[in-house]
């Protein structure tokens, strides 16, 4: 198809359109009923819950942005509190997670638009046309 309709549906076909939650954390704090534990969690409203009322959410997020699970989040404030950082091959295998992770991501959802855009700018001056067929034969 052509128009917002056609897009619309190559990206949800490449899953773009997906709201995927990313963790932050070890393989096993990721285990489907912990998830499903945490996002019941963070469904609460603020405001008030068994009598008590309160106005904020306990999410903590790491320096990729991404939510940590509740172990991985006190495994970060253990380290704060005692002042001793995680090691180096620690630190380095949790950046490598996310390289790989955001590598991944990437992948999924096909090439990227400035690599399309570029391809379209070649297409575009090879046929001198101030337009890009996009689908169909040029006559």
């Amino acid at each position: 198809g052509q128009g917002l309709a056609g897009t619309l549906r190559m990206l949800q076909h490449t899953g773009q359109l997906e709201q995927r939650e990313s963790f932050a954390g070890r393989a096993t704090d990721v285990k489907p009923e912990r998830v499903k534990e945490m996002l019941e969690a963070a469904a609460i409203p603020a405001g008030e819950w068994e009598g008590r009322k309160f106005s904020f959410t306990l999410d903590k997020y790491d320096q990729f942005g991404r939510r940590m699970t509740p172990k991985e989040a006190f495994r970060e404030f253990c380290h704060r509190f005692h002042g001793m950082p995680p090691g180096r091959k620690r630190q380095a295998k949790i950046l490598a997670a996310y390289l790989k992770d955001k590598q991944e991501r990437t992948a999924q959802a096909g090439e990227a638009p400035s690599e399309a855009m570029g391809r379209m700018r070649d297409a575009q001056r090879q046929q001198a046309a101030p337009f890009v067929v996009l689908s169909g034969n040029i006559k």
